[in-house]
């Protein structure tokens, strides 16, 4: 290594080898250092006031305060340990001045000179404030801490461009150098440095003769006081070489703390590393250079540029004539907010984008997760695959329709949702599972529930086939390219078989890494990249799952809102809460924030059908503001309505789904209270017996019954109280129970015609043993299992009823194990009923 590098290094690792003395002292001609202000190596007290401060050069000059002006102070403790001394100002012309007579540093005396200074700006920032200088009126030199704002002034001479702007140097309460260092008539011979650092290379044109013969501190000689601390002054009488400026330096950051360095760090461009981005440093020029980070030498990093990769805090060490090291540079490490960037593909006739993610084996494949959005479902676009005709695995829509495929090239077995439901321009997540074996596993998910119908061709214990050539999102490896024509975004490729809860739980927020089994994920947050914009070069998708499978962005446009980088808004979903303030003619529906995304507004539908194709007037995509409680009216007494929400940010590519959809019964709250409410078999008869505790202008009570929670009969009808402020008993016997299940609600009905139901109760006439049936877990939280003791032979129907008779969700089961999702059901207690004549209580958390 480099002698000059080597030496550099040391001092940069063991700071503590600065030697505490003046390293330079050719020329010097006035030190002035607060630490030694009698110059005898024993300080004055804390908070002394002195009118004498003592020169530490070997010139022994005298620097006395000007009379009638503000007194001087020792501060002890202020810079790094080390103390200052304050000069107060009070107006332009009076402050703490001192003289220093016989140094002329006018250029007749002194054609060169060069002046260190470590300084504090004070409280008073009145504009022109000269803390050292000779100055006469005409730009003679000095140094102004504030001229203008917090910017200050080195002046250079009476003709333009007059001085040189240094920002920053009267910012209040901040430590800092300032070093002129003047060579009068040489082009460009003279530097003003800032911190170290090289702010500007000028031409000294100052008069030779027309200044001040003597120096002034805390003046610039021409009435302009300064307001702040002096830690320590230097002047010496030539121009100092580059080499002696970063050894005067380094005993002056040694000394207050700072790194004082006229080597200089220039990134090109932001100093955050995004995903696919990274920091490009420039050091200033030089002979050799070593760049480290975070204090520690970087293999091979030996010339004028270094790539940075990786977060940390950047330095370089500069050899010209001797060597410096720079200032720390800091690169962070940036995370896109979720959900980030998405990758639009053209898709169409004339696409032909995809991205190729290497050698994934369809063998290894077991489960693979998007987000995607459909510009259409025309004919068969791929979503992701490994596959050509007859093997492999794919996703994709496949003639018009969501599709699963795992093929062999004799055993090729799909699954298929038809139903068309998925409307273009929107946000879904899409998942396929099985468990790399029997393809009677194969399962379609949409938006985290199955879907689809399974079909077995030939052999279902059979595996798939690795023939195609490379794993790829977005078209197909045979022939035909089958292109999406749409958006992808997190993409999550696993060597497991994920389930249904697991999917459900990890579709609305980034996975948690590691993550045991994923072998592929693409979030698309290139950091780098503009959505929308021009994105010529960001051609990589990361892979983010530690498997090293890197994706190659190819035949892309990377320009404009087609076959580009765009903004996501897959993962944005509001979550329902429930209702509140029921009335005859409304309710308040209440939600929270999605987890994931920014919102401008919602909207909110409301229909009287699960389809929303009945909406009621007023309530078609209602833009409600960005709120998470909205009072619906205008409705009808004891009528059902359906009704979701959905976030909305104008500029992303596509919108988000909508919410769940939550089940709501209007109903005039009634003068009834009731106590209780209980129903048991009796032989063969039911009896009823409830209670209330106060009634007004109450009518009657009419029995229901149902059998399947949707289609209720009257059984009976027993009078009200009308009137009573005490406990009313009431009592009726159902003599007609059917077997199997018997549903029964109470509708309370007052005098003007209003009416409103009970929670329903059950009683069970059965001879078939269904008492293997389990629900579980007990009390749910976002999710609850219904595992029958066998697969049912007919579809059966589950209902989910609130406390007050409300149906608030419906579901279908074909299998023998179901997953039942409750992340939009509020907690409380529920009935769940099956239409063979099951019930279980339920409490979601």
């Amino acid at each position: 290594m480099n002698k000059f590098l080597t030496a550099s290094l040391l001092l940069l690792l063991c700071p503590k080898l600065h030697a505490q003395t003046l390293p330079v002292t050719n020329g010097l001609q006035l030190w002035l250092d607060a630490s030694d202000v009698n110059a005898t190596g024993t300080n004055l007290v804390n908070g002394a006031t002195f009118s004498t401060w003592k020169d530490k050069s070997s010139n022994n000059r005298t620097v006395a305060q000007i009379t009638n002006q503000n007194v001087a102070v020792l501060n002890y403790n202020q810079i790094n340990g080390k103390p200052v001394v304050h000069f107060t100002r009070s107006t332009a012309f009076n402050g703490s001045v001192f003289n220093v007579a016989g140094l002329d540093i006018r250029s007749s005396s002194m054609n060169a000179v060069t002046i260190f200074t470590v300084y504090r700006q004070g409280t008073n920032t009145d504009a022109q404030q000269g803390l050292w200088g000779n100055d006469n009126g005409d730009w003679d030199r000095f140094f102004m801490t504030v001229y203008s704002g917090s910017t200050g002034v080195v002046a250079i001479g009476p003709t333009a461009p007059y001085n040189v702007s240094i920002p920053n140097a009267g910012v209040t309460g901040v430590t800092k150098l300032l070093t002129a260092v003047y060579d009068r008539g040489v082009t460009n011979g003279s530097t003003i440095y800032y911190n170290g650092v090289p702010a500007q290379s000028v031409t000294d044109n100052t008069h030779p003769t027309a200044a001040q013969n003597s120096f002034f501190i805390g003046w610039d000689g021409d009435d302009n006081t300064f307001d702040g601390d002096i830690a320590e002054l230097m002047v010496f009488n030539r121009k100092l070489t580059l080499c002696e400026i970063q050894q005067v330096n380094k005993y002056l950051g040694t000394k207050y703390g700072y790194t004082y360095s006229t080597v200089t760090i220039t990134p090109g461009g932001s100093t955050a590393l995004y995903p696919g981005n990274n920091v490009i440093l420039s050091a200033s020029s030089g002979t050799a250079y070593q760049w480290l980070r975070n204090g520690s030498l970087i293999s091979n990093a030996t010339t004028a540029n270094y790539t940075a990769t990786t977060a940390g805090n950047y330095q370089v060490i500069v050899t010209n004539g001797c060597a410096d090291t720079s200032a720390v540079q800091e690169v962070t490490q940036v995370t896109m907010p979720a959900p980030g960037h998405a990758l639009n593909f053209l898709g169409g006739s004339t696409g032909d984008d995809y991205v190729d993610l290497g050698n994934i084996p369809a063998t290894s494949v077991k489960s693979m997760e998007c987000w995607v959005k459909f510009n259409d479902l025309t004919g068969s676009q791929e979503i992701m695959n490994r596959s050509i005709t007859g093997y492999g695995i794919e996703l994709l829509v496949f003639n018009n329709n969501l599709a699963f495929f795992c093929m062999d090239g004799t055993n090729n077995s799909s699954v298929t949702y038809t139903d068309g439901d998925i409307v273009p321009g929107r946000w879904y997540h899409i998942a396929a599972t099985w468990n790399g074996v029997n393809k009677n596993t194969m399962k379609l998910y949409l938006n985290g529930k199955s879907v689809g119908n399974l079909s077995i061709v030939g052999n279902p214990v059979s595996g798939v086939s690795n023939s195609a050539s490379s794993f790829k999102l977005g078209r197909w490896s045979d022939t035909q390219p089958r292109s999406l024509n749409g958006a992808l975004d997190e993409v999550r490729i696993w060597n497991t078989e994920r389930t249904e809860a697991e999917i459900q739980a990890g579709m609305y927020v980034p996975l948690s890494l590691p993550a045991s089994g994923l072998i592929g994920y693409y979030m698309f947050d290139n950091g780098a990249a503009i959505a929308n914009g021009n994105n010529a070069g960001r051609n990589t998708v990361y892979d983010y799952s530690g498997s090293g499978n890197t994706g190659t962005i190819t035949n892309f446009t990377l320009n404009g809102t087609t076959s580009n980088w765009t903004e996501s808004y897959a993962m944005v979903r509001p979550i329902m809460t429930g209702e509140s303030a029921y009335s005859a003619s409304g309710f308040t529906a209440n939600w929270t924030a999605p987890i994931t995304g920014t919102v401008q507004y919602y909207t909110l539908d409301v229909a009287t059908d699960t389809l929303f194709n009945n909406k009621i007037s007023g309530y078609n995509a209602r833009n409600v503001g960005n709120v998470t409680s909205f009072n619906v009216t205008g409705l009808t007494n004891n009528q059902k309505y359906f009704y979701r929400v959905t976030p909305v940010k104008a500029t992303t590519d596509g919108v988000a789904g909508p919410s769940a959809t939550r089940i709501v019964m209007t109903g005039t709250p009634l003068d009834f209270t009731l106590v209780s409410f209980e129903a048991k078999a009796l032989a063969q008869s039911v009896q009823l017996h409830w209670i209330t505790a106060k009634e007004t202008e109450t009518d009657a009570f009419e029995i229901e019954r149902s059998t399947n929670g949707t289609d209720f009969i009257i059984a009976g009808r027993v009078a009200a109280a009308g009137n009573s402020a005490q406990p009313t008993e009431y009592l009726f016997m159902d003599h007609y129970p059917v077997k199997g299940l018997n549903l029964y609600r109470l509708k309370m009905i007052n005098k003007d015609g209003t009416w409103s139901y009970s929670p329903i109760r059950n009683v069970r006439f059965q001879a078939e043993d269904i008492s293997t049936h389990q629900l579980y877990p007990a009390p749910a939280k976002n999710r609850v299992t219904l595992k029958l003791s066998a697969a049912p032979s007919t579809t059966l129907h589950a209902y989910l009823y609130d406390m007050h008779g409300r149906v608030i969700k419906q579901q279908h089961i074909i299998q023998q194990e179901t997953a039942i999702d409750l992340l939009d059901i509020a907690p409380g207690q529920y009935l769940l009923v099956l239409s063979d004549g099951t019930s279980f209580k339920m409490e979601k958390m």
